[in-house]
């Protein structure tokens, strides 16, 4: 019991260092938890109680304020979107990955084996076959501002966008779905 209550008491004093800095994202990969802020990343051992916190000090170019906006886990690899793009944790070091067209990555999902990522400019999705990232209908998303992801039960991804509705991507195309304003 001491030990039950030990691991909660550590585990809530994750969440109340970040002062008045709210959660933007969480993440669970086997043992750790990740728990995302604009200015930290905060990974917690739910066994050992352990934590270790990741800023994102020298990340940035010049005084641009850099922040932290979404977390997803693919292969036991933690990769951490941000106002200044994606980067994956290696070794304790944000190292940047490719990102195409995308900017402040909003949402990263781990769906059938592949990593999606989404943001100010369309979609990313990492092929799990050769390890590079594969633009989903980035031209025709360029102007739009990916805000939700969910996916079918026949490996479509669907994806709502700010500026012009919803698309659906199936086998590697972009599918045009639903304007806006034709919803009534």
């Amino acid at each position: 019991m001491r030990l039950f209550l030990f691991v909660m008491v550590t585990f809530a004093s994750c969440f109340c260092m970040a002062d008045t800095t709210p959660v933007r994202d969480i993440e669970v990969n086997g043992d750790n938890v990740w728990v995302c802020f604009s200015d930290k990343i905060v990974k917690y051992n739910s066994v050992t109680g352990e934590k270790h916190i990741y800023t994102s000090q020298g990340l940035g170019n010049g005084t641009y304020q850099f922040k932290f906006t979404s977390l997803g886990c693919y292969k036991n690899q933690l990769f951490v979107g941000s106002s200044n793009g994606l980067f994956q944790l290696q070794e304790d070091v944000f190292v940047e990955c490719e990102r195409g067209y995308l900017q402040n990555i909003l949402e990263i999902e781990e769906n059938r084996g592949s990593l999606w990522i989404t943001g100010i400019g369309g979609v990313l999705k990492l092929d799990e076959s050769t390890e590079t990232f594969w633009e989903c209908g980035a031209l025709f998303l360029s102007s739009s501002q990916v805000v939700g992801l969910a996916f079918g039960s026949d490996g479509s991804a669907w994806v709502t966008e700010r500026n012009t509705g919803l698309s659906k991507i199936a086998d590697g195309k972009l599918n045009y779905m639903e304007d806006y304003s034709k919803v009534s």
